[in-house]
């Protein structure tokens, strides 16, 4: 470790610098399959959302990370483990209050849950939103 921390401190007073990616947590789940929860989906840039939706697509399941650049002069397909689940939450007070909804094209790749719930006095998802988030990953690994 030391090593590494004195050769970055060499580089950096030379001037020099170098790009290093770091996945995400997002890719992280999508590899080892981990559950990822997207609350107010809806108010996500419809451009992240889209590039989701591969994904999502029967038989396809991957992502390709174009951030990245060239691995291997190819650009990084990253597929996705067979337990990896995204749950998309939609808000009906911010659907009403920004008038704002998900892509069609990503709706027509899950299946719609209508939950009502509230938030928790910080904002966040309730109990009961929760224990419902539990009992549909029993049902899944069942």
């Amino acid at each position: 470790m030391l090593k590494k921390l004195n050769q970055f401190k060499r580089t950096i007073s030379k001037g020099q610098s170098r790009f290093e990616w770091v996945d995400s947590v997002l890719v992280n789940a999508i590899e080892h399959g981990e559950w990822v929860i997207f609350e107010n989906a809806n108010l996500c840039n419809p451009s992240i959302l889209d590039r989701l939706n591969s994904l999502l697509e029967e038989g396809n399941h991957s992502l390709s990370i174009n951030e990245q650049g060239l691995v291997e002069d190819s650009l990084r397909e990253v597929k996705a483990h067979e337990d990896f689940r995204p749950m998309f939450l939609i808000s009906k007070k911010t659907l009403m209050d920004q008038g704002r909804d998900v892509s069609r094209a990503l709706r027509n790749r899950c299946l719609l849950i209508d939950i009502d719930y509230s938030t928790d006095e910080n904002g966040g998802l309730d109990q009961d939103v929760l224990s419902i988030a539990e009992d549909l990953h029993a049902l899944v690994n069942k």
